[in-house]
């Protein structure tokens, strides 16, 4: 249950409204000592008891943000924009808003801030909103509808202990939270494997409602810097606790959506309770060595920085803001005209990855002179098979695949993004795009690809405009292993670089075919096919050394081969786990006493489980 939500009015008609917007698995009352720190802090900055703004109109939305709740990220927004929109038509409108959110309300605040200045990716707005239809149709800039009337009124967005880039485990966690934390994870990789999305799993370090976020929000503020009289510029405090030991300090600070948020330090405060502002509970507990004109207690200390973030001005609060000095902005290079991404599959290191990325920047000063190329070659690691066929495995490494694609669009915004993957490298990009609906490319190559052959390109075509999938004669590793789930209709993986995307999918330019294995297309005599594609989107010719038109005896035998077990790959994998269920039972039947027999069969697992993990 949300519970109801509060609206606190003042004496006469204020001019100010404040949204205070709780945490996950918080309350409306559990903000009540910032709400009273909000209005005492507005009436002791007045510049008289007449002020309009002496007095601010408390909302605080009831969320369904409970420890187990299932609601979608996105309808929650919808809910604080139609209850902000219903305070503002019944006030008759206000001259400031102002949002506070905690942790989770930090996100559901400059999401529906990004809402209500126009950009609504999967938030609607409310349908009883009273807006003519001029107002709710299509903008023809930028593809935007029209702001909501408040949205130009939202002064600045404070942020209590905010996890910007959502939150993960890590090592900044203590032992304890830990603990709490790992039976929770597990819980919920479970309920995902039947479709089930708890609600703190979409706030996820990279799930796709985070990484919109981001990706939205750089957006909204370039627009708002443009002719045009935009919304979308409120100035952002965030206030961070000195002891968060829930939040890492990287996922607390992004400074790639938030490189002008202003930054100011809690003293004595953590994750939870840097909201705790009253005289009961922690609020009430004295400050260490407080000086004798300074706060006494926890609870004076941290509203003390809350009133400089609601009251003190942009320049004011530059001058005392602090950002740890390894966590500094990096400057945006509006010169780069062309970013390739080139991302590694399976057991794969991506070595390979820094070579053809030399060969798209040398293509790119031979044939594009006035471009300005940069790639980013970042590598996830070591991937093996078994990670591999685990959705959970999987959809982590999409989630860091998007985390690197959102600070290049922050650090190159004038750019065009195109992609190169290899094996699981193009299972990133086809999930990122359908779980991820802002992630755009122009040119995508695929080799080795393991994406489902029924995958429906023609479905994005705002999202990748040309695909070169290039296959290979003898991929058994496509071939025996996701055409089997393919074909099970398991899992979300396929045999596209072994048979093909669907025909007809006007996206897909070509599928031509390499003579080798798993990794045929990544040789040095293709790699200036890759990157013209890639860097220029000419479909290239692939040479006659590696072409798989011209196939020796022995390569044909070896295409004949794979193709024929593949079209059977499920019994394949059928075969292998009787015959290993059947060396089990083997060694258990041994004339053995039964501990030795234990002990040998437990070796025998512990052996597949490591071979499963090294492969």
């Amino acid at each position: 249950m949300a519970g109801v939500s509060k609206f606190l009015t003042s004496s006469g008609q204020s001019r100010r409204l404040v949204v205070i917007l709780h945490s996950y698995n918080g309350t409306t009352s559990s903000v009540r000592d910032v709400s009273r720190t909000i209005r005492g802090c507005f009436a002791d900055h007045a510049e008289s008891v007449e002020d309009p703004f002496a007095e601010a109109d408390v909302l605080i939305p009831a969320m369904p943000a409970g420890l187990l709740s299932f609601a979608c990220v996105e309808d929650i927004t919808t809910q604080i924009i139609s209850e902000v929109t219903a305070a503002w038509d019944k006030n008759g409108g206000y001259e400031d808003v102002v949002f506070i959110g905690h942790s989770l309300g930090g996100l559901i605040a400059r999401h529906a801030y990004i809402v209500a200045c126009g950009d609504h990716d999967r938030a609607p707005r409310p349908e009883e909103d009273g807006r003519d239809e001029e107002q709710n149709e299509t903008s023809l800039r930028h593809g935007r509808k029209k702001p909501l009337d408040w949205a130009d009124k939202v002064s600045r967005i404070v942020l209590l202990a905010g996890m910007n880039r959502g939150w993960r485990l890590s090592h900044h966690l203590s032992i304890t939270t830990a603990l709490m934390w790992v039976p929770g994870v597990i819980l919920i990789q479970f309920l995902q494997l039947f479709g089930l999305t708890p609600l703190i799993a979409q706030i996820r370090k990279g799930a796709p409602f985070i990484t919109n976020l981001r990706l939205q929000w750089l957006w909204m503020r370039q627009w708002a810097r443009e002719p045009g009289d935009y919304p979308g510029a409120a100035l952002t405090i965030q206030l961070l606790g000195s002891v968060d030991d829930m939040v890492s300090p990287e996922d607390n600070i992004d400074l790639v959506a938030g490189s002008d948020f202003v930054y100011l330090d809690v003293p004595f405060s953590g994750h939870a309770n840097v909201i705790e502002m009253g005289t009961s509970a922690g609020g009430g507990r004295p400050v260490p060595d407080a000086a004798p004109d300074g706060p006494q207690t926890m609870g004076e200390a941290r509203r003390a920085v809350l009133a400089k973030a609601l009251t003190w001005s942009r320049e004011r609060l530059r001058d005392v803001e602090i950002i740890p000095s390894d966590e500094m902005p990096f400057d945006q290079d509006n010169s780069v005209t062309d970013v390739v991404f080139v991302i590694h599959g399976i057991r794969d290191k991506g070595y390979w990855t820094h070579k053809v990325a030399r060969r798209v920047v040398e293509l790119a000063k031979r044939e594009k002179r006035k471009a300005r190329v940069a790639t980013e070659t970042s590598s996830y690691g070591y991937f093996p098979i078994a990670e591999f066929l685990r959705p959970a495995g999987r959809r982590g490494k999409v989630e860091w695949l998007m985390d690197q694609y959102g600070e290049a669009v922050a650090r190159y915004p004038n750019a065009s993004f195109s992609y190169i993957g290899h094996s699981n490298g193009t299972y990133l990009l086809a999930k990122a795009l359908a779980s991820y609906p802002l992630c755009r490319f122009e040119n995508v190559v695929f080799a080795g690809s393991v994406v489902s052959r029924r995958f429906d390109w023609s479905a994005r075509p705002d999202q990748v405009k040309r695909l070169l999938n290039i296959r290979a004669t003898a991929d058994w590793v496509v071939a025996f292993f996701p055409k089997a789930f393919q074909d099970l209709r398991l899992q979300d993986i396929g045999s596209a670089g072994h048979n093909g995307f669907t025909p007809g999918q006007h996206i897909v330019v070509a599928q031509p075919i390499c003579r080798g294995a798993h990794g045929a297309a990544l040789v040095e005599q293709n790699w200036d096919a890759i990157a013209t594609f890639a860097l220029l989107g000419r479909t290239p010719k692939i040479p006659d050394s590696i072409d798989g038109k011209n196939l020796s005896p022995v390569a044909a035998g070896s295409k004949t081969l794979v193709h024929v077990v593949g079209s059977v790959a499920p019994l394949v994998w059928i075969i292998l786990a009787v015959g290993a269920c059947a060396i089990g039972w083997w060694i258990w039947s041994l004339p053995y006493a039964e501990w030795l027999r234990t002990v040998l069969l437990a070796t025998y697992v512990w052996l597949l489980v490591k071979l499963a993990h090294v492969a």
